[in-house]
């Protein structure tokens, strides 16, 4: 058993309990400070080949921010605010599996093509096996506000769209100038989209 404390450059290890068993490394009540909110992880790391894992990871205000700089995401895009995690990752190191909730509530994202944020109001992402399914979910870009509901099959390989619908009124001013036209006034958008994402 080894126990740590520390007080490092990102990430930052507040407490650790670390037990070698036989079969693997027991993970109890490691705290990483990511940006400003701290998350935690727990459970196990097998010693199989590939290595297995059965991790627990859960905060109630994870830091997008701090985590979007360590993303690979698109041009332009970026996270903030805060959201809600508990998710389980079970599998191999190789092929790891998660489960659990995703808050959308405080998540903010910049998208290029959008004047405004996008602010996160309600929702969740629930993962379950090789499912991503939206629950109730709201957003709102300066004065436009959708809701959007579905599931996406497969989506950590060959996603799939099943129903996913995206509804609500919006403000034709928040769509930047980058589609190349200059809009004002109010519009609706009601979308339904199914099929492979690729498409």
């Amino acid at each position: 058993r080894a126990e740590f404390t520390g007080d490092q450059a990102f990430p930052r290890h507040v407490a650790l309990s670390l037990v070698r068993q036989t079969a693997g490394l027991v993970l109890d009540g490691l705290i990483i400070e990511l940006g400003t909110a701290p998350f935690e992880v727990s459970g196990k790391v097998g010693f199989s080949d590939p290595p297995s894992v059965a991790i627990n990871v859960k905060s109630d205000a994870l830091d997008l921010a701090a985590l979007s700089s360590s993303l690979p995401l698109p041009a332009g895009v970026s996270l903030s605010g805060t959201s809600k995690v508990d998710l389980k990752v079970e599998g191999t190191a190789a092929d790891p599996r998660a489960s659990g909730r995703i808050g959308l509530a405080g998540l903010g994202v910049r998208l290029p093509v959008l004047a405004a944020p996008l602010s996160g109001e309600s929702g969740e992402l629930v993962l379950s096996g090789d499912d991503l399914v939206i629950t109730d979910a709201a957003f709102r870009a300066g004065a436009s506000r959708v809701t959007a509901r579905g599931r996406v099959v497969g989506y950590a390989k060959d996603a799939t769209l099943d129903g996913i619908e995206v509804t609500g009124p919006i403000e034709l001013a928040d769509l930047s100038a980058r589609l190349g036209v200059a809009m004002t006034g109010k519009g609706s958008v009601a979308v339904r989209a199914s099929g492979s994402a690729r498409d």
